[in-house]
């Protein structure tokens, strides 16, 4: 984040349990209810959500990363600029650059996670995208550690507060989109960090650093091209929020129980 540490996890957790899907949805709902979140409007748009299939949509129901024409990305691209509300270092370089160093991939996936976040009346976007390590923000010592550094990262606004309703709502949506929260909706430093990856640190033999410099990339193209190893499938992303989906002999997504 921008204005608050980076969380420097060294090392992915290993043995970790999930929680059921079942309980998961419990906790929402009690949540919800404590806090009179399912009164008037906002009940029919809970409900819908809770209920709906964790499934991708259209040109994502296969397990492999479909190419994206430039179309696509270019009007993605677009959107992300017109929901920003740019924090100190997306205003520093311009959001245009800010949005344009995002993985393409990554781009694509969270600009449907936005707008159907934001059909539901979750009005986020982004506040913090790209950043070079020169900037000198983040938590981590060495900030080349930084998936922010890649255009692998961003930190949102408009999610609610750590540990809300709207926070597991969004991350729930994200996840359907294959994008990764990585820290969970509870944490309140990282609660609004997303990835197309469960990595949380880029090692010193990642050959991700090979493409910038502190200044930015070397090549964009290349960074890029190195992003891809590490951008997920996007059934890896329900995994995150207490849900599972494989693929079977055919390449078609079958959901399973956690």
């Amino acid at each position: 984040m921008d204005h608050a540490r980076d969380n420097p996890v060294m090392t992915e957790p290993s043995g970790q349990q999930r929680r059921p899907a079942a309980a998961l949805l419990t906790d929402t709902l009690l949540l919800a209810l404590g806090l009179g979140w399912l009164g008037g409007s906002n009940a029919y748009r809970f409900f819908e959500l809770l209920y709906k299939p964790n499934k991708l949509r259209g040109d994502d129901r296969s397990c492999l990363t479909h190419p994206r024409s430039s179309t696509e990305l270019t009007e993605a691209r677009s959107y992300l600029i017109q929901t920003a509300s740019p924090g100190y270092t997306m205003a520093k370089q311009g959001s245009e650059l800010a949005i344009e160093r995002l993985h393409p991939e990554f781009a694509i996936r969270l600009t449907k996670a936005l707008r159907e976040a934001r059909d539901y009346g979750l009005l986020a976007g982004i506040y913090s995208a790209y950043r070079p390590p020169a900037f000198g923000v983040g938590g981590f010592s060495d900030k080349f550690n930084s998936l922010h550094a890649y255009g692998l990262a961003v930190d949102l606004y408009g999610i609610g507060r750590p540990g809300s309703v709207e926070a597991l709502w969004w991350h729930e949506i994200a996840a359907k989109h294959g994008v990764i929260c990585p820290y969970g909706h509870h944490d309140r430093a990282e609660w609004n960090h997303c990835q197309p990856t469960g990595v949380k640190v880029v090692s010193a033999d990642n050959r991700l650093r090979e493409t910038i410099t502190a200044d930015g990339p070397v090549s964009l193209e290349a960074m890029f091209e190195a992003g891809n190893s590490a951008v997920e499938r996007p059934a890896n992303a329900a995994d995150t929020v207490g849900r599972t989906q494989q693929c079977d002999e055919h390449a078609h997504r079958q959901p399973t129980a956690s």
